[in-house]
């Protein structure tokens, strides 16, 4: 059994598309476990996981290394009721005045400050960064924040958030795949893992 752990937000077609990956297999049965960051970490360590997906880089630990499989489209949403939803495309001068909110994934604050990990936060912008999504979910539903975030099926679904692509340079983010070092070195499932990050890059 390959035991998988996934760090939200996963985008919800690399999620569907896991998902058929994970139906396919006659081969070995897979586990999913939807975990924190530094509870995925732990576990990494623990022998608990064998590899994890996860938008975060690796930070350098002895326990599991990284690869990159590829790259998430990010998006602004914003309330209809935003001026921003009548626009084609945002630029960072467009979010002054406006309160982004963004989800942490559960990694300790070494981690993100190390990898330089907050990608989308320029200058003279109001954040607001929460390990708590419906919290942030709730703000944007009532127009009260926009939301930097991939692709999600409750993002995606409701109809009064309107999704605006952002400036060249950030309209996108990596997915990566940290496998634990146990399992590189026993290579019990080098063929699915390699399987794995093929399948989701080329699809």
């Amino acid at each position: 059994i390959l035991r998988v752990g996934i760090v939200p937000h996963l985008e919800y077609r690399q999620a569907a598309l896991f998902d058929c990956w994970c139906e396919a297999r006659d081969d070995f049965g897979v586990e999913k476990y939807f975990v924190s960051g530094d509870r995925s970490n732990v576990m990494l360590e623990g022998d608990e996981l064998d590899c994890v997906l996860t938008m975060m880089p690796n930070m350098g630990s002895s326990f599991f290394v990284s690869a990159e499989i590829t790259t998430l489209p990010l998006y602004l949403y914003v309330h209809k009721d935003n001026p921003l939803a009548g626009k084609s495309e945002v630029c960072e001068e467009d979010l002054a005045g406006q309160l982004v909110a963004g989800e942490l994934s559960g990694y300790s604050e070494m981690e993100y400050e190390g990898e330089h990990w907050m990608y989308y936060k320029p200058k003279k912008i109001r954040y607001l960064f929460t390990e708590d999504w419906y919290y942030a979910y709730s703000m944007l539903c009532e127009n009260r924040c926009v939301v930097c975030n991939t692709e999600t099926a409750q993002l995606s679904q409701n109809k009064n958030l309107v999704r605006l692509p952002l400036w060249e340079g950030m309209g996108e983010v990596p997915l990566f795949l940290r496998i634990s070092k146990t399992v590189m070195k026993d290579r019990r499932f080098d063929s699915a893992l390699k399987s794995l990050q093929a399948y989701l890059k080329e699809e």
